[in-house]
């Protein structure tokens, strides 16, 4: 889950602010919703699958070697982290260091941040739901 689920959150995210953004500001994307959610679902997991594979990496770690149970906050808030930091990555390879303003920076890692947590929370309630589904199991 902590590889494929990151990048469409990410587009899924991106596609809501930008509608968001759109709307206050009066104007319309003039009905390429569709197209433009199909371009940038494509274009977040061609760019943020190796950053997505280190993070899930990363994330198998903390749950092996660090003993956080992926059900517990502590993992969402590993996982918030690991957004952040993968935003920061992301952002460094797309673009030019030095000359791009720093706001261009702040949003890749804003929007890592919120995949993080969108993606960290995501798990807490699946594991939750497997492990109330198990023990049900068990005990009938």
């Amino acid at each position: 889950m902590n590889l494929l689920v990151p990048p469409g959150v990410a587009a899924a995210v991106f596609i809501t602010s930008l509608t968001g953004y759109a709307a206050i500001h009066n104007e319309s994307l003039n009905g390429q919703s569709a197209h433009l959610g199909i371009i940038v679902t494509y274009v977040a997991y061609f760019v943020a699958i190796v950053p997505s594979a280190i993070f899930a990496a990363a994330m198998e770690w903390v749950y092996r070697k660090k003993g956080v149970r992926p059900d517990s906050l502590r993992a969402v808030r590993w996982s918030t982290f690991g957004g952040a930091f993968a935003g920061f990555g992301i952002s460094l390879m797309l673009l030019q260091p030095f000359r791009s303003p720093a706001r261009l920076y702040l949003m890749y890692v804003a929007l890592g941040t919120v995949t993080g947590l969108i993606v960290g929370l995501l798990v807490k309630l699946v594991e939750r739901q497997y492990t109330k589904n198990a023990a049900g199991r068990n005990n009938a």
